[in-house]
């Protein structure tokens, strides 16, 4: 469930991109927009932002007033979402890959000053994240 609330905002943030892009491209003001698709100029920030969902009406609403062909829209929508999760999945991989070396190293190590000095190091990095 959470990975799908996480996708969904994934999704919310790039067509809140895309909008804005195209929006500024083609010398729309948000005004004219939140008109187009009978919101107020706040929700189209939101929309723009990530913030709030758009329907797939409004959507459909907003993406033809800007002059869009709304199925390439979806497509290239669809298209970055797969690349940010195939770059996260790597991602992932590498830091479990990572963890594990690490989770070795330390193993190794029999001397408990420098393990402690070590803890101290990890700790004083993950308090400044």
């Amino acid at each position: 469930m959470a990975r799908n609330s996480q996708f969904s905002k994934v999704i919310n943030k790039i067509i809140g991109k895309k909008l804005y892009e195209i929006r500024i491209r083609k010398g729309y003001s948000r005004q004219s927009l939140a008109n187009a698709i009978d919101v107020t100029q706040q929700q189209v920030t939101k929309y723009e932002r990530g913030e709030d969902k758009i329907t797939i009406g409004r959507l459909y609403l907003a993406v033809t007033f800007l002059e869009e062909d709304f199925i390439k829209f979806l497509s290239s929508v669809f298209y970055e979402a797969k690349i940010m999760q195939e770059e996260s999945a790597t991602l992932n991989t590498e830091y479990q890959r990572l963890t594990m070396e690490i989770a070795r190293d330390l193993h190794s190590i029999k001397n408990e000053r420098q393990l402690r000095a070590i803890q101290g190091i990890v700790k004083a990095f993950k308090n400044n994240n």
